[in-house]
Protein backbone atom coordinates (compact mmCIF):
# COMPACT_ATOMS: atom_id res chain seq x y z
CA UNK A 1 0.00 0.00 0.00
CA UNK A 2 1.84 2.98 -1.22
CA UNK A 3 0.08 6.72 1.09
CA UNK A 4 0.14 9.43 -1.07
CA UNK A 5 1.74 12.21 0.71
CA UNK A 6 5.53 11.44 -0.61
CA UNK A 7 8.17 14.08 0.77
CA UNK A 8 10.09 15.99 -2.24
CA UNK A 9 13.82 15.74 -2.46
CA UNK A 10 15.56 13.37 -0.95
CA UNK A 11 19.34 13.69 -1.53
CA UNK A 12 20.18 11.72 -4.52
CA UNK A 13 16.51 12.31 -6.08
CA UNK A 14 16.75 14.11 -9.20
CA UNK A 15 20.20 13.23 -10.31
CA UNK A 16 21.98 10.89 -12.15
CA UNK A 17 23.17 8.94 -9.01
CA UNK A 18 22.10 5.39 -7.90
CA UNK A 19 19.20 5.70 -5.96
CA UNK A 20 20.35 4.84 -2.01
CA UNK A 21 18.61 2.07 -0.10
CA UNK A 22 19.20 0.89 3.37
CA UNK A 23 17.86 -2.72 4.27
CA UNK A 24 16.74 -3.07 7.70
CA UNK A 25 15.55 -6.24 9.18
CA UNK A 26 16.76 -8.76 12.31
CA UNK A 27 16.82 -11.72 9.94
CA UNK A 28 20.21 -12.44 7.78
CA UNK A 29 18.09 -14.53 5.23
CA UNK A 30 15.26 -11.61 4.52
CA UNK A 31 17.87 -9.09 4.12
CA UNK A 32 19.58 -11.16 1.54
CA UNK A 33 16.81 -11.71 -0.36
CA UNK A 34 16.27 -8.00 -0.48
CA UNK A 35 19.08 -7.60 -1.76
CA UNK A 36 18.89 -9.87 -4.23
CA UNK A 37 15.81 -8.62 -4.94
CA UNK A 38 17.11 -5.06 -5.60
CA UNK A 39 20.20 -5.58 -7.62
CA UNK A 40 17.96 -5.97 -10.57
CA UNK A 41 18.12 -2.21 -10.73
CA UNK A 42 21.27 -1.03 -12.13
CA UNK A 43 20.49 2.45 -11.02
CA UNK A 44 20.05 1.20 -7.27
CA UNK A 45 22.53 0.19 -4.61
CA UNK A 46 21.80 -1.04 -1.00
CA UNK A 47 24.10 1.18 0.90
CA UNK A 48 24.03 -0.37 4.24
CA UNK A 49 21.98 -2.79 6.48
CA UNK A 50 20.91 -2.88 10.00
CA UNK A 51 19.28 -5.82 12.34
CA UNK A 52 17.34 -3.46 14.56
CA UNK A 53 15.57 0.12 14.78
CA UNK A 54 18.48 1.35 17.26
CA UNK A 55 21.16 -0.18 14.40
CA UNK A 56 18.70 1.67 11.65
CA UNK A 57 18.39 5.31 13.21
CA UNK A 58 22.47 5.45 13.45
CA UNK A 59 22.87 3.96 9.69
CA UNK A 60 20.29 6.34 8.72
CA UNK A 61 21.98 9.47 9.92
CA UNK A 62 25.87 8.01 8.87
CA UNK A 63 24.46 6.43 5.32
CA UNK A 64 21.76 9.31 4.37
CA UNK A 65 19.93 6.69 1.98
CA UNK A 66 17.01 7.68 -0.16
CA UNK A 67 14.90 4.87 0.60
CA UNK A 68 14.46 2.50 4.36
CA UNK A 69 13.52 -0.53 3.61
CA UNK A 70 11.76 -1.14 7.69
CA UNK A 71 10.86 -4.33 9.25
CA UNK A 72 8.38 -3.91 12.06
CA UNK A 73 8.88 -7.09 14.90
CA UNK A 74 12.94 -6.68 15.62
CA UNK A 75 14.54 -6.67 18.78
CA UNK A 76 15.73 -3.42 20.98
CA UNK A 77 13.08 -1.05 18.83
CA UNK A 78 10.38 -1.65 16.48
CA UNK A 79 10.29 -0.44 12.96
CA UNK A 80 7.45 1.31 13.75
CA UNK A 81 8.92 3.91 16.66
CA UNK A 82 12.24 3.59 14.31
CA UNK A 83 10.14 4.97 11.79
CA UNK A 84 8.24 7.72 13.67
CA UNK A 85 11.78 8.95 14.69
CA UNK A 86 13.07 8.92 11.57
CA UNK A 87 10.24 10.91 10.45
CA UNK A 88 11.03 13.59 12.12
CA UNK A 89 15.03 13.79 12.06
CA UNK A 90 16.00 12.71 8.73
CA UNK A 91 12.66 13.40 6.41
CA UNK A 92 14.39 13.09 2.90
CA UNK A 93 14.99 9.69 3.61
CA UNK A 94 11.85 8.10 3.18
CA UNK A 95 10.76 4.56 4.87
CA UNK A 96 8.87 1.94 3.74
CA UNK A 97 7.55 -0.54 5.56
CA UNK A 98 7.95 -4.62 5.35
CA UNK A 99 6.13 -6.54 7.78
CA UNK A 100 4.52 -10.28 8.03
CA UNK A 101 2.34 -8.78 10.51
CA UNK A 102 -1.82 -8.00 10.23
CA UNK A 103 -1.86 -5.85 7.45
CA UNK A 104 -4.83 -3.72 8.51
CA UNK A 105 -3.00 -3.20 11.77
CA UNK A 106 0.39 -2.34 10.30
CA UNK A 107 -0.53 -0.33 7.42
CA UNK A 108 -2.20 2.06 10.11
CA UNK A 109 0.50 2.20 12.31
CA UNK A 110 3.03 2.52 9.30
CA UNK A 111 1.12 5.97 7.92
CA UNK A 112 0.24 7.28 11.10
CA UNK A 113 4.08 7.15 11.57
CA UNK A 114 5.38 8.73 8.71
CA UNK A 115 5.69 5.46 6.22
CA UNK A 116 5.63 5.97 2.66
CA UNK A 117 4.44 2.64 1.41
CA UNK A 118 3.22 -0.81 3.35
CA UNK A 119 4.88 -4.46 2.08
CA UNK A 120 3.61 -7.52 2.91
CA UNK A 121 6.50 -9.47 2.87
CA UNK A 122 4.44 -12.38 1.05
CA UNK A 123 4.21 -9.95 -1.24
CA UNK A 124 7.92 -8.63 -1.47
CA UNK A 125 8.77 -10.23 -4.84
CA UNK A 126 5.84 -8.91 -6.40
CA UNK A 127 5.84 -5.13 -4.96
CA UNK A 128 9.58 -4.17 -3.69
CA UNK A 129 10.89 -3.06 -7.03
CA UNK A 130 7.34 -1.56 -8.45
CA UNK A 131 6.88 0.49 -4.86
CA UNK A 132 10.57 1.43 -4.43
CA UNK A 133 10.31 2.64 -8.61
CA UNK A 134 7.06 4.69 -7.78
CA UNK A 135 8.32 6.24 -4.82
CA UNK A 136 11.46 7.52 -6.45
CA UNK A 137 9.33 8.98 -9.39
CA UNK A 138 7.09 11.00 -7.32
CA UNK A 139 10.27 12.68 -4.95
CA UNK A 140 11.75 13.64 -7.83
CA UNK A 141 8.39 15.47 -8.95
Amino acid sequence: MLYIKVLAGAANMGTMEKLRILVVDDHQEIRKGVRALLSSQSDWIVCGEAEDGIEALEKAKELRPDIILMDVSMPRMDGIEATRILSRELPESGVVIVSQNDRAIVSTQAESAGALAFIAKSELALRLTPTIAEISTRRRL
